[in-house]
């Protein structure tokens, strides 16, 4: 016994699938530009402001400076203990 909605599928439903399917990928890949974007601005932002608290507070105090370096290393460490902790137990599942 054929399937009903084969029989009732024309050229012209297969074109608007494969169109709606090539517009679904666009705007995928237009979402990953505008995404990579965001993060190239985001990261622009946190080296610039890097670089003003180093011009600015090594002049002015550098203790405070060297303890904004030890919170910024914890935290770096941290997130890259997270991300390695992440992807570890993701490969041994």
């Amino acid at each position: 016994m054929p399937n009903p909605l084969t029989e009732k599928l024309t050229e012209s439903h297969i074109d608007k699938m494969l169109e709606m399917s090539s517009k679904g990928n666009e705007r995928a890949f237009e979402d990953s530009k505008a995404s990579r974007r965001y993060t190239l601005v985001y990261v622009l932002l946190a080296i610039a402001l890097f670089v003003f608290l180093t011009i600015y507070l090594v002049d002015v105090d550098q203790a405070l400076w060297l303890e904004i370096l030890k919170l910024l290393a914890v935290f770096v460490g941290g997130f890259g203990g997270g991300f390695g902790v992440k992807s570890y137990f993701s490969r041994n599942r």
